[in-house]
């Protein structure tokens, strides 16, 4: 049986019947090259219209009549009618410039242009440490694939002048590279992010998967300093991140990642049966022969987030279905959106003050609660279990010659590692009110 498919013109005029008086915002789906005409000639409901990407031109009275007073316009556009927007009210077009659509609006009367900033994202997800594909070993992270995912389906959903680039498992060299070759065109007036999910280690390094190499803060802000034009915001979600934006430090202390702990290792596994999560906390190799400095992006030109402080490492969780950095999963939740479907939810939970914007601080008063609140479920959760633990012990000689005699300290032991898995304090440079994401 073959399938029917609606053509991109169907949808256009299925969407543009189906507006009401209160969905006075319209963003069209990707996929779509035109807007055919008349397609929302007479809509008066219709107030603001996103145009996506890939569209390329806009047709005869399209628009004409309707109460549309703002548009985004991509760089794709190469024809707008005429008379697109005949008998409207004045239209103000948004997007870059120049393009065809900022000459075009600029020129024609009751129509104005605005120029949008590029937004331009590049996202680094670290997880293949051992460089085997699918098979998940000791050094490996799942999280990370799962985190530059997500971020690539949220960020356009939230402002579709976003340019996102998405890279997984790379090496030091490459992370360079490519902060050259994203950021490299952009201008003061663009906007830049660089997410890095993945190991980190002491100085806030940055490990890659070529056999533990690094990028050191310095050569990471020297590098975004040189490719990235505008503003920069920096984004890790990896451990020892806040070493990058420690104030005053003149030196860290390495460490690197030891033996392994069979006791932890065994505490993991008893946590995840009453969790429902594994966690990974494992630190990665410290650097070797490198004096190591902190502080590196503490410059007017970056506004930073970091998942922890300069001596804590940060946490991966995984449930049954997915795995998620901590940090990550909670600025995911404060966008308003699912992990790790990246669907807006209609509620931009981290947005305090209600204007569809999230600022530096409302980020990490969001996240720090988030997970601070996570702990304290830990907590009560360990607590019911003693409780019950407790009363078994005293009412039961078979289940008490079981376990260990001293019970206490095996339960403090063992329930203490999930508690302090959620220690981390996510950190952040420069000003509170500076604007990281937008709806």
């Amino acid at each position: 049986m073959k399938k029917r498919i609606l053509s991109p013109v169907i949808l256009v005029m299925i969407l543009s019947m189906t507006l009401s008086a209160s969905a006075d915002e319209l963003t069209l789906p990707g996929g779509l090259t035109a807007i055919e005409e008349e397609a929302f000639s007479g809509n008066t409901s219709l107030n603001e219209v996103i145009l996506p990407d890939g569209i390329q031109s806009i047709g005869t009275k399209a628009f004409s009549g309707s109460g549309i007073t703002r548009i985004y316009l991509p760089e794709s556009l190469t024809y707008i009618a005429p008379d697109a927007f005949d008998q409207c009210g004045p239209v103000t077009g948004y997007g870059p410039e120049p393009t065809y659509a900022s000459d075009y609006f600029d020129a024609v009367e009751g129509l104005s242009f605005e120029h949008t900033p590029r937004q331009i994202a590049l996202l680094i997800g670290n997880g293949d440490y051992n460089r085997d594909g699918d098979t998940l070993d000791e050094n490996d992270l799942k999280g990370p694939h799962f985190d530059v995912n997500v971020l690539e389906s949220v960020l356009p959903g939230l402002n579709p002048s976003w340019e996102v680039t998405k890279r997984t498992d790379v090496s030091a060299s490459s992370l360079l590279s490519l902060i050259n070759s994203v950021f490299g065109d952009s201008t003061a007036n663009d906007l830049c992010l660089f997410y890095y999910s993945g190991h980190g280690s002491a100085g806030g390094y940055l490990s890659c998967v070529d056999n533990w190499n690094t990028v050191s803060p310095l050569v990471l802000a020297a590098r975004l300093n040189q490719a990235a034009k505008g503003k920069v915001i920096v984004v890790l979600d990896c451990c020892y991140s806040g070493a990058t934006i420690a104030e005053n430090e003149a030196a860290v202390t390495a460490k690197g990642r030891g033996t392994a702990d069979p006791l932890a290792d065994f505490n993991a596994a008893v946590i995840s049966a009453f969790s429902g999560y594994t966690i990974q906390t494992e630190p990665p190799p410290a650097p070797e022969g490198i004096t190591l400095r902190s502080g590196e992006l503490r410059q007017d030109k970056f506004s930073v987030l970091t998942a922890c402080a300069k001596d804590q490492t940060s946490t991966e969780l995984t449930n049954a279905n997915y795995s998620y950095g901590l940090m990550t999963f909670y600025l995911v939740d404060s966008l308003g959106c699912s992990y790790p479907g990246g669907v807006y939810s209609g509620d931009f939970s981290g947005d305090s003050n209600g204007d569809s914007k999230l600022t530096l601080g409302e980020a990490k008063t969001y996240i720090t609660g988030s997970v601070s609140a996570k702990q304290q479920s830990v907590l009560e959760k360990r607590n019911r279990y003693y409780e019950k633990w407790l009363a078994d012990w005293n009412n039961d000689k078979t289940f008490r010659g079981v376990y260990y005699s001293q019970y206490d300290d095996y339960f403090e032991d063992r329930f203490d590692y999930t508690y302090h898995a959620f220690d981390q304090i996510t950190s952040s440079y420069g000003d509170d009110n500076f604007v990281l994401f937008e709806r």
